[in-house]
Parts: structure tokens; sequence; C-alpha cells
């Protein structure tokens, strides 16, 4: 089941593949470029705690759930969600359980945006809905390593994460608005699971390790309205592929 969930994640962003293949060569040559030097870093696996920061980029949208019994007025053809781009900024605080396994805080403000189109048998209808967020993510993992050779280490990821969106709409009046100007509203609470896999690169004084990850949401968002952009849906759920640099 989690295999099937990681390919359908790839197939809802491979239109957006293109963009990240010039990260992946990027991260390619970076290995191979450390893993000709000498040793570096030495010490810093040793330590039981390590600290350090976050940089990243994500792509997110949003998975939808259309009601069965819905019966439309308006002639609603399809609601498709569009992917978005935004950054990630964060701490990271890290637990040396064993010496292949760490446990991971990565306390992490995402900037991020995320489009729905609506379309109708009447053009003059179509809507293309944004829904801006500003997420402080809450999350846990638990990093398994392989053994360094030279000065690379490859890793995989997973865990749990809770967010909270500090600009949410959810309690946004728009009463007195025209219907084609009502939002999508979403709740602030949300919980997701993470996935990923990485390279430790060590350098001589610091380790950067990228990493790719993807996010499949468990909580439904959707804040069921009275309108004509509420109403067909019974859910939204976040998704998420991120690329971030971890600096130690």
């Amino acid at each position: 089941m989690v295999l099937f969930r990681i390919w359908h994640m790839r197939y809802l962003y491979g239109k957006q593949m293109r963009t990240y293949i010039p990260y992946l060569l990027i991260l390619v040559f970076s290995v191979q470029q450390v893993a000709a030097q000498q040793n570096s870093a030495s010490n810093i696996d040793g330590s039981k705690y390590n600290f350090g920061f976050i940089i990243g980029y994500n792509s997110n949208s949003l998975r939808i759930e259309k009601k069965s019994t819905f019966r439309n007025p308006d002639s609603l053809q399809t609601v498709i969600p569009n992917n978005a781009s935004g950054f990630n900024l964060g701490l990271l605080a890290n637990l040396k359980l064993a010496k292949s396994l760490d446990l991971r805080f990565t306390p992490t403000l995402s900037f991020v945006d995320r489009d729905i189109q609506y379309t109708y048998i009447d053009s003059e209808l179509d809507q293309l809905k944004r829904i801006e967020s500003t997420y402080v993510d809450f999350p846990l993992s638990l990093k398994l390593k392989s053994i360094r050779l030279r000065n690379v280490r490859f890793f995989i990821i997973g865990g749990i994460k809770t967010s909270l969106d500090v600009i949410s709409q959810k309690k946004f009046d728009d009463r007195d608005l025209d219907e084609e100007d009502k939002k999508v509203k979403l709740k602030r609470l949300s919980n997701a699971w993470e996935v990923g896999f990485g390279f430790d690169l060590y350098y001589p004084y610091f380790k950067v390790s990228p990493e790719i990850k993807i996010a499949r949401g468990i909580s439904n968002l959707l804040v069921k309205e009275n309108n004509r952009f509420s109403r067909p849906l019974d859910g939204l759920f976040a998704e998420a592929f991120q690329l971030n640099f971890y600096f130690e």
C-alpha cells in the first residue's frame, strides 16, 4: 500500500518532474565530488545531539473527494487541483538513538499556495480558486542511515507531522461577497505522513543533507459551506513534494 501511494504521488507530480531533474543532477554531481574528498566532519556523527537549519522548495496540491450524491444545478464539469510552488525555512534537532538510527524534530515555516480549477458547461462560470497558506509544521521523523562511505551516507526517512495554518481563512467572513467571490476555506490544523530519502554529504567543517520527501495528508481540511465551490466537495487532503537541504 505504501509503495502504491508513493507511485500515486509520483504520477500526480509527473508533469513537474522536468523541473526537478536539474536538482537531481546537482545532487548526483555533489555526491560524486564529496566522495572524492578526504574524510571530513569526522566527529559529527559521534555526538548524541546535533542541531542545524533547513531551507527547501515545495510543490503542493490537494487531493479532492467529491460528493457521490451531489446534483449540480450549475452544470459543473470538473474540479481539478493544480500544483503550486513555495519554500520552507526551519530548524533541526537530531537525537542519535543507535549507530544507524536517528530521531529528528524539524519545526518548519512553510509558505504554501494551492489552486483548484472549476470548469463548467458555461465557460463564463469557470473559476480558478487560489488558497494561500503559511504553515508552522511540527514533523517528527525516524532517519535510517547506511554505513558511511568516505564522505557520503545514504538515508531513508519517514514520520508524521502536525501543521498549523497561521493565516487560515476558516473564520473569514465572506457572507456579503458575491457568489463568484466566495472562498474555499481550509481548517487550521492538519496531519500528514511523510516519507523520503537523501544523502549526508560531509565537508571539512559541516554536513549537508539534500533530501527528497513526499507528504500525504490524513486530515480532511475542507470547511463545508453553502456556496457553489464548497457544495460539490466532500473532502480536501493535502499533498506535497519537498526538496530540502539540511545543514548541520
